[in-house]
């Protein structure tokens, strides 16, 4: 038998992937592309193998690949990126994403235009921590503190309904693995406008943060998630975050999560 003329480089990171899917990757590819040759490296090894021969060579990582120097080959691994820099991407290719501006000194928004309500989040995020809600006419850039300055945005808010609710497609390659819903178990206040502190609300829906959650297929998220990955090729494993208008019913992409830690 010939020997593989191409070569794939997967890339393992410890406690955050399990080796035993990448193995199984691996037997699988031996059967269905015997002319590629398959390599599992770690994330935190600084280089692919020495002995690894001459040839195409394609390197995937889920997450970033933190020591890892590939010596050649075309990467795809995750990236870090500001919230505000998805937001651009998403936009400029006709993603529907809610408004968001920086929150800057002598920031001023019209609740005539802009809601009575508005989002915060910090520019570089995890897991919902510091979303909140605030009115819109209290949006103002306060100064940086110690130990270090987090810049945040101000994004239009989207009501979800009375529970707040999203759906997280995870693609891979542009191709969608599964689709996520989930729902805060805590409702809303009825009158949200008038309630005296909305940053006291919690209005993410994610599971670590008292949502139920169930496998859900939503064909129109998906269709948008799908149209989504295209707008970040370099980043193979996507977790899109896609919330529903409670009114109008029309879909928004939040961010599509590029580090892969999903």
């Amino acid at each position: 038998m010939a020997k593989p003329q191409r070569h794939l480089i997967i890339v393992h990171t410890p406690r955050q992937q399990d080796s035993a899917d990448f193995d199984a990757v691996k037997g699988r590819m031996a059967l269905l592309a015997p002319d590629i040759e398959v390599t599992i490296v770690s994330s935190r090894e600084p280089n692919d193998p020495a002995s690894l021969p001459d040839g195409p060579t394609l390197v995937f990582s889920p997450t970033e690949l933190l020591r890892f120097k590939p010596r050649r080959g075309k990467i795809y691994c995750g990236r870090i990126y500001t919230k505000m820099n998805e937001i651009t991407r998403l936009r400029t290719m006709g993603i529907p994403v809610p408004e968001t501006v920086m929150v800057e000194q002598g920031i001023r928004l019209d609740p005539a235009t802009w809601g009575p309500l508005t989002v915060l989040k910090p520019d570089r995020g995890w897991g919902g921590d510091g979303v909140r809600l605030a009115r819109t006419e209290d949006v103002r850039w306060w100064p940086p503190a110690p130990p270090r300055y987090i810049s945040y945005l101000a994004q239009r808010f989207i009501p979800t309904g009375t529970y707040p609710e999203g759906y997280r497609v995870m693609t891979v390659f542009g191709r969608p693995v599964y689709g996520r819903f989930s729902r805060r178990t805590e409702p809303l206040p009825e009158n949200l406008e008038s309630v005296a502190d909305p940053t006291a609300l919690k209005i993410t829906s994610n599971v670590s943060d008292g949502a139920v959650v169930e496998q859900r297929t939503d064909p129109e998220a998906i269709a948008l998630a799908v149209k989504t990955a295209a707008v970040f090729p370099e980043a193979p494993v996507l977790g899109i975050d896609v919330v529903r208008h409670q009114t109008t019913g029309k879909l928004y992409v939040l961010e599509v999560n590029p580090s892969g830690q999903v």
